[in-house]
């Protein structure tokens, strides 16, 4: 695979086929991606205008059951994923928080109408970052059955994946408070001596494949000639009558 990285000197525009005479469009430039949206014919430039909300397509698109999102605390991070092609890979829409909070209603009602649909929120190793799956929690309202999951980087990942890691000033206690009670103690502490790794300095290539792996879970095997034969087999038939 082709890894699109982070960096982006100039504005560019990325085209996805989903289906066909129908197109994902994901600009990025210097201020980040702008928000997917369709175009119904892939050959026509897009029109001006300001960036559309993530959400805001074609009606029918959200008449579907939607089963995973994910939602980026970076928007170079989000214009990376899209450029690579993982929201379509992954069959997962790929935002940046900031842009996608609160979700577009149409969105929300796809999410739930798939059972044990799942958003996706994938962070850096910061007091910012540890709290954000718990701020995306409850930014979706009332949602039975819609599940909220970390992808991390937790600071336990910064330090298996040797990541350069910086200091900033102590947070304060309120920010301390915010930190999700799954972290290790000393997780906690890294964190409260004002310690901080980006998930910007892991390699987009390895980004890529992780973001690939957790969200669209394991991958079915392919049926082949041989694995046919084998279930037949298995059934009864291709083999020789008992005397």
């Amino acid at each position: 695979m082709d890894v699109v990285g982070q960096q982006h000197p100039g504005g560019r525009t990325v085209l996805a086929e989903q289906q066909p005479g129908q197109s994902v469009v994901v600009e990025v430039g210097l201020g980040g991606p702008r928000p997917l949206r369709l175009r119904a014919d892939p050959g026509t430039a897009d029109p001006a205008g300001e960036p559309e909300r993530p959400g805001a397509a074609e009606p029918d698109l959200y008449d579907y059951g939607l089963p995973r999102l994910l939602l980026c605390q970076d928007r170079a991070t989000a214009g990376m994923l899209l450029a690579n092609h993982v929201h379509l890979e992954a069959a997962c829409p790929v935002f940046a928080a900031a842009d996608a909070l609160p979700l577009d209603p149409r969105l929300l009602a796809a999410l739930q109408r798939a059972e044990g649909a799942t958003v996706y929120v994938l962070h850096d190793a910061s007091t910012t970052g540890a709290a954000l799956p718990a701020l995306v929690r409850s930014g979706l309202g009332p949602a039975p059955g819609l599940r909220v999951v970390s992808l991390g980087l937790v600071p336990r990942h910064a330090a298996a994946l040797r990541l350069p890691a910086g200091r900033g000033p102590a947070p304060g206690r309120a920010a301390l408070a915010a930190l999700p009670a799954a972290l290790r103690t000393r997780e906690a502490d890294w964190l409260a001596g004002g310690r901080f790794a980006e998930l910007a300095a892991v390699p987009p290539d390895r980004l890529v494949r992780t973001v690939l792996r957790l969200t669209r879970g394991p991958r079915q095997p392919r049926d082949s000639l041989w694995s046919g034969l084998r279930g037949l087999r298995g059934t009864g038939f291709m083999t020789w009558p008992a005397a």
